[in-house]
């Protein structure tokens, strides 16, 4: 059997997607990041989860996988991108507290704005947004590790 190619696949991890939550999600999370780095097209992380990745409860394992990846620059938002950024933070934070889902919504727009197709987390908030972010995008799918596995035909 061949392996799975997966040059055509842009996906953006969220910093929780590296450690999976559940064990499935964790032994998903571990094989998407192996695949990744054996197709060289690397793992993307947007600057702004990098951010995360420095806070003093992230686990260590988090932070040496965050060092291997390919990070996205910081880059000014340009005026036609500004609509894009407020509504994708309008549909992420939905009723519930702006400043909680600030950096959440930040994310998912970065995914978007770097042409990704997945931006894979096990953050529950993001994942019931999902649907909603694919229709308004019509490119970026946030998925659990397990579902990108799905999505490129491999099982662990």
């Amino acid at each position: 059997m061949n392996p799975p190619r997966l040059l055509h696949i842009a996906a953006f991890f969220d910093s929780c997607a590296f450690d999976g939550g559940s064990p499935q999600e964790s032994g998903a999370a571990k094989k998407v990041l192996e695949l990744l780095e054996q197709e060289s097209s690397g793992v993307q992380l947007v600057h702004s989860v990098l951010k995360e990745i420095d806070y003093p409860r992230t686990p260590q394992k988090v932070k040496a996988a965050a060092l291997q990846c390919i990070q996205s620059l910081e880059v000014p938002l340009q005026a036609e991108e500004i609509p894009h950024k407020k509504r994708i933070e309008a549909i992420i934070v939905g009723n519930g507290s702006r400043e909680k889902m600030k950096s959440d919504a930040e994310h998912v727009f970065l995914a978007f704005r770097n042409h990704a197709n997945y931006f894979v987390t096990v953050d529950n908030r993001l994942l019931k947004k999902s649907t909603e972010i694919y229709r308004y995008t019509d490119s970026l799918k946030i998925v659990r590790p397990s579902e990108l596995l799905d999505v490129i035909g491999c099982q662990f």
